[in-house]
Order: C-alpha cells, then structure tokens, then sequence
C-alpha cells in the first residue's frame, strides 16, 4: 500500500476492468439513446437537429474507440466555464509525464473517468440545440420510479416524526435518517453501466439489519455535534439522484424541523455527471413528481420541501469545482471560493464514493491509515463521510474490521471494496 494515485494499468484491477468494460458499455448506451431521439429532433430542428444528432453520436464512436485503445487525451474544444482549467491541467500533464503517459489506462483514474463525463458534455455543448440536452435523465427518473415504494417509506418516516419528541427520540431518529442516506448510495448507475436498479424494501427497517456493514461507524459522534450547540448551515455535498437524494432530502428536513441546522445548502453537479449524479434539474424533477403523485404522502412531503425552500432554509448551489478531476485538497488553491464558503458551515457531509475518492485522493491507502491523514488538510469544517464502497481505495478502517474482511476474503481478495456490500460513516474535525 503507497498512497499513490489508482490507474488501469495493471490487469485484472478494478479500474482496468471499468475502463475496458465498464466505459465503453456506458457510451453505447448513450449513443443508443440518441440513436432514438433522433426522429423528434430531426422533426424538431430540421437538418440542423440531424447535424447535430450525427456530431454527438460521431464523437461519442470516436472516444470509445480512443478509451478501448489507449490513446493519449486530447484537449477541449468547447466554450463552458470551466474549459480553460482542464486544458491548463493537460497541458501541465503532458510537460510533466510525456504525452504517450497522458492516456487512458496510464492517467490517474479519478481525473481520467471525470475527463470522459466531461467530454460527453463537450459533445452536447458544440451542438446547436441540444447543449442543455441531460443524456442520462430517463435512467434517473426510472430509477426514482422502480424504487417509488421505498421513497414513500422515506417521505412517511420524515412526516411522521413527532414535533413534541424527547430528546432521545430525536437522537435516535437523527441517526437513522443519517443511515438511510449511507445506504440510499448503494444504486448507483455509473457501477451499473447505466442500468437501473430497482428497491421495494423499506430503507427504514433494511439500515437496522446492515449496521454490521460499517466499517467504520462515526455517526454517534456527528449525532452528538449536531445535538449539542446552536444549530448552523449544514452543507451537503450530494451524489446520486433518485432515491439516494431523497434520503438526503428528508435528512435536510428532518434537521430543519428540529432545528438542528438554520439552514442546509445541497452541492448538486452543473451538469449531468457519472451518470447519476444529481444536479437541480433532478431535484426539480423529484419533487415536481411529488406533488403531482396521487399518494397524500408524497404530496405532502412536496409541499413540506417547497416550504423549506420558499424560507430560503434549504438551498441548491452549484460550483464547476464539483465536476473538476482534481482530490479535495486542492480546493483551497484552485477554488479558494468554495473552501470558504464551506468553511463557515458547522457540518459538511459528502455523499457517495466519487466524493470519497476525492476525499483520499482515489489513492492506495493502508486500510488502516486514518481518515484525518489522509484527507491531506482538506477540513474547511467538520465533516462526515458516507460512502458505500465500490472502489479500491478506503482508509481509517479499525483492525478489528480489516481483519474480519481478512478472514471472509483473504489477504489479496479487494472484492469486497468494489461490490457495495460494506459501507464507512467517517468523521473528521480539527479538534
């Protein structure tokens, strides 16, 4: 174990494997899904919606062929915001590593996997009418519909909770409603290569059987910093849309009833991101279904959100820093404005496992190597991370669980980083 950044070079790893089977299957279905929107573009804008059908699905041919045969990566050619950054960072690579190591197997994962979503949203922005055009919407909302059942059982919990409830009620539902978003980031659509998942169990009842699979538990000490004090912002850094994102949701409101947080702000993607990423588009979306669902439950916790919102106590911002390829601890040298603003919150929680790797840098960490070391300073407040595994990359996991996974899997075998079956609620603070 090095701490040295993850790549695809080596056969027959995780990151090897995505690359070659994993990326590839999601451009396909991309190009499949606009195979079929072509009629209604075409009937739409004419000739220029078929141009514009045939760049996307041109280029998006041509960067699977580039990913399946390893070749260098190119720059960006687009005018978005954040264009300048990424081609500034290229070139810094290419000067540094030789351009023939600036490819897709030799890169760093986590800067090359955030390279190919941010070259399909290149694709869509050199078009003429499809540039705010979300290539992964129908996955996502057919997700929020194949799992409808335990979304109702969310939103039912979040309205039942009891406005004259002890303080240990309080306690203890805090910490199932932080439990519910841990595991709500199981369905995870850039694992899946973009096929959805569907849920019927009650996330309620499912996260009492699953506590066995944290690894690493600090959710009574988050309950504790949240109970005690005045209340303050509470940030949180979202990943996926769909059911995961209203667990986050109802956490958010759960904290604002009892006045656990003066206000929570979601850090939701500028665009559409590793396939299921939220962005507000998503959060829209969601609770537009909820307040024209003919369930009273769902209406209700609609309207509860509008509510929130309209008092300006929950907010969604939105930052390029979010979809840049870069480990958190470069946010104070490349976005000194974001770190201060979420510098002033009294907690952050970052959702799901490409926040995580961010967090650690998506290195080769001992699993035992602490949490705080390795987010590398990165504390612009106290936060919590909450992040089912489905990478090679983990730290701050106790002895006694690395040598329980030892015993189930053996020294070498890393499937049980990669399958979402454990899960990490890890705290750090600069107390």
């Amino acid at each position: 174990m090095s701490g040295l950044p993850l790549n695809g070079i080596a056969k027959g790893t995780f990151v090897f494997e995505t690359i070659k089977e994993r990326w590839p299957k999601i451009v396909a279905k991309i190009v499949d899904q606009i195979h079929r929107l072509r009629v209604s573009v075409v009937a739409r804008f004419a000739e220029k919606g078929d141009a514009d059908i045939k760049s996307v699905i041109g280029r998006l041919s041509e960067i699977r062929y580039r990913m399946m045969t390893d070749k260098p990566l190119t720059d960006f050619t687009d005018k978005l915001s954040d264009v300048d950054v990424w081609n500034k960072h290229l070139a810094k690579l290419r000067e540094t590593n030789g351009e023939g190591q600036v490819t897709w197997y030799k890169s760093d994962w986590l800067f090359v996997e955030c390279y190919l979503y941010r070259k399909v949203a290149e694709f869509f922005a050199l078009t003429t009418h499809l540039q705010d055009y979300d290539c992964f919407a129908s996955q996502k909302q057919n997700s929020f519909i194949d799992c409808i059942a335990p979304i109702t059982k969310i939103a039912e919990y979040c309205l039942v909770q009891s406005s004259t409830a002890s303080k240990d009620e309080v306690k203890s539902a805090l910490h199932e409603f932080i439990e519910v978003c841990l595991w709500g980031n199981v369905c995870d659509l850039s694992l899946s290569g973009g096929d959805s998942h569907s849920a019927h169990e009650s996330p309620i009842e499912l996260v009492t059987h699953v506590r066995n699979k944290i690894l690493a538990n600090n959710i009574d000490v988050v309950v504790d910093h949240l109970l005690k004090g005045e209340s303050g912002e509470v940030n949180i850094v979202a990943d996926n849309a769909s059911i995961e994102l209203v667990g986050d949701i109802a956490l958010a409101a759960f904290l604002l009833d009892y006045n656990l947080a003066s206000k929570v702000v979601f850090h939701l993607k500028v665009r559409p991101w590793f396939v299921s990423d939220a962005t507000i588009d998503d959060f829209t979306w969601t609770v537009e279904m909820m307040l024209g669902s003919k369930d009273e439950t769902l209406k209700k916790f609609g309207k509860c959100l509008m509510e929130r919102q309209n008092e300006n106590r929950l907010e969604f911002r939105t930052h390029d820093f979010w979809t840049y390829g870069f480990p958190y601890f470069k946010m104070v040298e490349i976005s000194p404005d974001l770190y201060a603003d979420l510098s002033s919150a009294k907690l952050t929680i970052f959702k799901g496992d490409l926040n995580y790797r961010k967090l650690v840098g998506d290195c080769d960490w001992k699993y035992n190597e602490p949490f705080k070391t390795v987010l590398r300073g990165f504390l612009p407040s106290p936060l919590l991370a909450l992040r089912t595994l489905k990478a090679e990359t983990v730290a701050g996991i106790p002895d006694e669980a690395i040598k329980s996974i030892r015993e189930k899997y053996g020294e070498e075998n890393k499937e049980w980083m990669v399958k979402g079956e454990y899960a990490v609620a890890q705290w750090a603070s600069k107390e």
